[in-house]
């Protein structure tokens, strides 16, 4: 396959419900954004979803792949499966056929499958999810999202710096406040990892502004929060428990009063308000920050407006050479 424009390679066999979102998502980032998409997939379930729309068929090809990583595949398994979506998804990006990859399916898969073919850049010891959240103020980061679950104060200040390039690059934020997700605001506060890296990071020339605490991560002091794998994923998987429960109660509410009902009605535009601010959707996958090209994991859930804005965020790290700043940053932070 010989790709002559700069197109990012979806995997479109990867998600919950693929490949019905992926492909609406594909058409919309092909239509409305004028981007270049190359699907890989079952022919024989892709085609029929092309049929009768009116796309430009020069910005969205297929290329075949007979086989797909399952939902529940183990990161072994996925590796030896050559000839899947995701396998080849990435490999295409390897091979300078796309400027980037984009997957929906199982992340543990696409982590191992992204590393595979596209390596880690140089400097970086393990590359890190970074996931975009809504705040007040404008959106920020936190990571690691889950890639790692043990970490060094090292990585952590990897970490910190491959994101202040991401927001700088992406969400053009001209110096990111960065913090470090901690129990109190205290310099004694934390473990013995959080307190070397504080430690670290107060010696760097990185816009350090110091602890970050669980109930502030939506607030205006930062931009980039900090931490190991395995209590982002934890922070993560908190908020997003939160806001489900939050939503359902309200819903439950609002069912159970007329008064709520009509009081709802009124209040219908800044529901849609805070839906939209709220919708992860908005904000895209997450970038496996440190690989020596674009890989984005996008939500197993992923509709169409999140697998849009994937492809937007790809096609941003792209365009700014994010790997190739992050090379920079680090080369220079170990000189």
């Amino acid at each position: 396959m010989t790709l002559e424009k700069s197109f990012i390679a979806l995997d479109a066999m990867g998600g919950d419900h693929a490949p019905e979102p992926i492909v609406a998502g594909a058409l919309d980032a092909v239509r409305l954004d004028a981007r270049c998409v190359a699907l890989f997939g079952r022919r024989e379930a892709l085609e029929p979803l092309l049929k009768g729309v009116d796309y430009p068929k020069d910005r969205l090809t297929i290329t075949h792949c007979p086989d797909l990583v399952a939902m529940n595949a183990k990161p072994a398994q996925a590796m030896r499966q050559s000839e899947s979506s995701m396998a080849r998804t990435f490999r295409a990006v390897k091979d300078g056929q796309a400027i980037a990859g984009v997957s929906a399916g199982n992340s543990g898969a696409t982590m191992a499958l992204a590393l595979r073919h596209l390596g880690r850049i140089r400097g970086v010891t393990r590359p890190a999810i970074c996931l975009t959240l809504p705040g007040l103020g404008g959106p920020r980061l936190l990571l690691d999202a889950g890639a790692n679950a043990r970490c060094s104060a090292e990585m952590l200040v990897e970490f910190a710096l491959m994101a202040r390039c991401f927001s700088s690059a992406v969400h053009g934020v001209e110096t990111p406040r960065i913090a470090l997700l901690c129990n109190g605001e205290e310099e004694g506060k934390g473990t013995e990892l959080t307190q070397a890296t504080f430690e670290l990071l107060n010696s760097t020339n990185l816009n350090f502004v110091g602890y970050c605490e669980g109930s502030d991560i939506f607030s205006e002091a930062f931009d980039v929060i900090v931490t190991d794998g395995f209590t982002g994923n934890v922070a993560l998987k908190t908020i997003e428990g939160t806001g489900r429960f939050i939503l359902g109660q309200l819903k439950a509410e609002i069912k159970g009063s007329l008064m709520a009902r009509v009081g709802a009605l009124f209040a219908r535009g800044a529901f849609g308000a805070l839906k939209d601010t709220m919708d992860p959707s908005q904000y895209g996958g997450a970038p496996l920050l440190g690989l020596n090209a674009p890989a984005i994991i996008a939500h197993g859930s992923s509709d169409a407006l999140a697998i849009r804005s994937a492809c937007r965020v790809a096609a941003q790290c792209a365009s700014q050479d994010l790997s190739v700043q992050i090379e920079g940053a680090i080369s220079a932070l170990t000189a």
